[in-house]
Order: C-alpha cells, then sequence, then structure tokens
C-alpha cells in the first residue's frame, strides 16, 4: 500500500506517522507484578557530530538518543515462531510512506514495529515471565501496541492492526494479546542490536537511512541560533528545526520516506530537476504551507517506470523560499554520497 506523498498536507503526513508509530488512544490491561526479562545494553551511543555544538542541552540529548537507534533494524525483533501463530505473512519489510518502521501484513492484521522512548503511561502485562508494556490500545478494538523495553530508554514497539468489516463487534483482547505475545517472543529479548545494514527484511538495508537528516545543520547553522521543533523529537528520519529560533520564516524541514515514481512528474508549477546526480521535483508551492514555503523532492532510488514503483525519498522545505530549500537538498545529498553505507 502506497500513500500518494503529492496528496497529503503536512498535518496529514504528520497523522500518517502518528498511525504507524503509535495506533490511537491509551485503553488498561491486566496488572502483574512478575519479574521483567533482563534487561539489554543499550547501543554504544556515537560521537555527537560537531553540529550539535550550536544546539541547546536538551536539543543535543534528542539527537543522542536519535543516533543511538537509527542503525537497528526493527524487523529484526520478530520471532519467526510467533508470526507463525498469526498466520503466513503475505507481505514484510519497509512499506507504505512512512520511513523507518518494519511492517509485517497479513490476510487480516498488520503489524508494525519499530522503536523508541519508554512509553511511561503503559500498562504491565507479564507473559510467560516476560513483562512487557501494553499501550495505546483502541477503543474500537482495532489495534493494540506492546512495548518491550530493551533498558531505561527505549523499547521495541510491536503494534497490531486488526482489518474488519464495518459492523463486526470490537476485539481489544485479540489485538492486545497478539502484540504481547511477540513483544514477549525469545527473539525479541535475544536479539540484541540487530542492525539495518545485515536486514534480511525487503528495503530495510537502506543507505538512506545511515544518514543524520540533522546533519545539514553543519551547513546551514553556523551563524545562526538553531532549535529543533518540538514535533516527534524522536524520530530518527526526519528533522524539523528552527534555523534561528523565534523566526518563523526560518523553519527548516529534512524528512525521508516513500514516494511513488508516478508522483516525481511536475503538476501545476512544479519542476523536475537533478540534484547531486538524483531525479529530484521542486514545488515552489506546497498545498496548505505557510506563504513562502518550497518543498523539494529527491529519489535517491534508481528510476523506475514500473506502475506504482516507490522510490525513497528526501523531502526537504524551508518557509523562505526554494533558494533555502536547495541549500538543504544540496547538502544532503553531499553527505548522502559521502557517507552512506
Amino acid at each position: 500500500m502506497s500513500i500518494p506523498a503529492r496528496e497529503l498536507t503536512r498535518s496529514k503526513r504528520r497523522i500518517v506517522l502518528v498511525i504507524a508509530i503509535v495506533l490511537s488512544s491509551v485503553a488498561t490491561a491486566a496488572l502483574c507484578s512478575c519479574a521483567t526479562a533482563a534487561p539489554q545494553e543499550g547501543p554504544e551511543l556515537p560521537v555527537l557530530p560537531s553540529y550539535t555544538d550550536q544546539l541547546s542541552a536538551a536539543d543535543k540529548e534528542k539527537i543522542d538518543f536519535r543516533n543511538s537507534i537509527r542503525a537497528l533494524d526493527p524487523c529484526g525483533y520478530v520471532d519467526a515462531m510467533a508470526l507463525s501463530r498469526i498466520g503466513k505473512p503475505v507481505m514484510s519489510g519497509a512499506a507504505g510512506f512512512v520511513f523507518g518502521p518494519c511492517e509485517i501484513w497479513f490476510d487480516g492484521p498488520r503489524i508494525t514495529i519499530d522503536l523508541g522512548r519508554v512509553v511511561p503511561d503503559a500498562v504491565p502485562r507479564v507473559v510467560a515471565g516476560t513483562t512487557v508494556w501494553i499501550h495505546h490500545a483502541d477503543e474500537s478494538g482495532n489495534s493494540c501496541s506492546a512495548q518491550l523495553r530493551l533498558n531505561d530508554s527505549y523499547g521495541v514497539d510491536f503494534g497490531v492492526t486488526l482489518r474488519r468489516n464495518i459492523g463486526d463487534p470490537p476485539t481489544p483482547v485479540e489485538a492486545c494479546n497478539m502484540a504481547a505475545d511477540l513483544a514477549a517472543a525469545p527473539t525479541a529479548q535475544q536479539a540484541g542490536r540487530p542492525l539495518r545494514a545485515e536486514s534480511k527484511y525487503p528495503r530495510m538495508n537502506s543507505r538512506l537511512a545511515s544518514i543524520d537528516p540533522c546533519a545539514v545543520l553543519g551547513k546551514v547553522g553556523p551563524g545562526h541560533r538553531p532549535v529543533l521543533a518540538p514535533d516527534f523529537v524522536d524520530y530518527p528520519f526526519w528533522c524539523d528545526f528552527y534555523l534561528d529560533e523565534g523566526d518563523e520564516s526560518s523553519f527548516r524541514t529534512v524528512q525521508y520516506s516513500y514516494r511513488s515514481y508516478d508522483h516525481m512528474k511536475p503538476l501545476r508549477g512544479q519542476r523536475e530537476l537533478t540534484i547531486g546526480g538524483f531525479q529530484a521535483l521542486e514545488d515552489p508551492k506546497p498545498i496548505d504551507t505557510a506563504p513562502g514555503t518550497c518543498a523539494i523532492y529527491i529519489a535517491t532510488d534508481p528510476p523506475d517506470t514500473a506502475s506504482g514503483a516507490q522510490t525513497e525519498t528526501v523531502e526537504v522545505t524551508a518557509r523562505s523560499g526554494c533558494a533555502a530549500a536547495h541549500t538543504l537538498a544540496e547538502e544532503l545529498t553531499r553527505l548522502y554520497h559521502e557517507f552512506a553505507r
């Protein structure tokens, strides 16, 4: 399934991201005070890039956290035996519009696996001696998430969405039990630090995923007072920031997504161009954005003429016009050529 990025406004894209990472509204689950799975060592944190010297201590901590999980493969926490209890997958790996999570589709449920901060208001549940944390159990019974905490900072989330027909009775127990079973499975506990670079799942081994989107601040930040935007501060494949704190016109974004090649063709004032050797699309007036905003989409995969074919895409926006957006795009492609592995 793909979501045409051209059709999505900025607010709609955020809604898509929220749905993919956490599946709506908290419910309760059974409480039990049994032993938690043995905590795993957190990954060694990389040396902070030099651009973080421009940031506040709080923003440095956010970058530090993103760097610690960016290279990890969420598909690597999936237990084959637990999957077999659900059925036979019809699709797995990276899919849809949102970049980063692992998705596994069945002829029925959809499983989304991702890494994130410990969910503070989750409800503990013990499954076969392992404590997992239930959260975002939808009142309709259609979705539920369970988190296995890997250390005090973050965990791996297993979100379950049940496809159901209109009028079917809610079954929250089914969704939450399925999520909890996946989170408590042996592979999830023993995986350690599975890497995207070693993933066996389609499209998880991504060169683009190795690039810190905030690293563009090394180019555009000096001489300014950059501050990270408060939205999705822990998501490692987005970087929203103000080049100068308090100046709305200095807002910039760098976001990774999947985009259909069909939507890399110019329409209504857009133009096709090449940046850093990659096919790109410039939109000087994106729908429902602040005045002066310019967006550029960069396709980092080789061109594919097949109908519906998708490409990993870098989307950059700048509220101060296309010249500023081009600066971001050119720097990101430079980083890709120099550092992507």
